[in-house]
């Protein structure tokens, strides 16, 4: 009886461990934080040039006059976001940007979410 008692609570132990390391993915969070002088255009590339790759916002910006995903001969085909605060406009912004790269064709190999915090100033 202690054997199997030894056993089951060896595994049980084992069995917990191993559930609770299970639940922990690794994350591709990438956060930015960036200074602006009121009215001042912010742009970043994000170097995605696959076709079915790309980017999305998730979380608009409150207080922007300008906050888009930008792909066309502008920008040589790669992904690019810009932002551009509300004249006048002093304070924090936030924006979340999803993205997508290595794609199969069917599904995205990585994603990562940008949060690009802003701090406007005078």
């Amino acid at each position: 009886m202690k054997i199997i008692t030894k056993f089951l609570v060896t595994f049980l132990t084992v069995f917990f461990i191993w559930s609770c390391n299970s639940d922990e993915v690794p994350t591709n969070d990438i956060t930015k934080n960036i200074v602006l002088k009121s009215g001042q255009i912010y742009i970043y590339d994000f170097n995605i040039l696959g076709d079915e790759e790309g980017a999305t916002i998730i979380t608009q910006p409150k207080h922007a006059d300008i906050s888009e995903i930008i792909r066309d001969a502008t920008t040589n085909w790669s992904v690019v976001y810009r932002y551009k605060p509300v004249d006048g406009y002093t304070g924090s912004d936030s924006v979340e940007i999803k993205t997508c790269t290595g794609s199969d064709g069917t599904n995205c190999g990585e994603t990562k979410l940008y949060l690009i915090e802003f701090e406007i100033r005078n």
